[in-house]
């Protein structure tokens, strides 16, 4: 599961808490939820979500999704698990196989090529 938005508060910000009251209230408040329903996303907070499709605001079977994806999460998102490159490595792999190349060729490429890729996303990291 991944936030559809993140919000944050600037340290630099004028008005630091009244900036953090409103972030409260968009995010926390039961009312402002109702108000907004699924403008912005369905309601990450579970007490908003919940009063939200208590009141037929939001459409059911998405809301059934993402109660089922908050309580069975998949990998974090790291970076390189979801990097384009790792992810055609990954494909060109398993393509390979299906053209009978044998597995063991097959693994042997496939590790060079990804510490080859994870290597350079290191570099570029710095």
């Amino acid at each position: 599961m991944q936030p559809a938005q993140l919000i944050a508060v600037s340290k630099r910000s004028k008005y630091i808490d009244e900036s953090v009251k409103f972030v409260n209230f968009f995010f926390n408040d039961v009312e402002a939820g109702k108000i907004l329903r699924d403008v912005r996303s369905i309601p990450p907070v579970d007490k908003v979500r919940q009063a939200c499709s208590e009141a037929g605001l939001l459409n059911k079977l998405v809301v059934q999704g993402v109660n089922y994806g908050l309580e069975h999460p998949g990998a974090a998102d790291n970076g390189p698990s979801t990097n384009v490159e790792i992810e055609k490595i990954i494909t060109d792999a398993i393509e390979k196989i299906g053209y009978g190349i044998s597995p063991e060729k097959v693994a042997d490429d496939t590790i060079k090529l990804m510490n080859n890729q994870l290597a350079s996303l290191k570099r570029n990291r710095k």
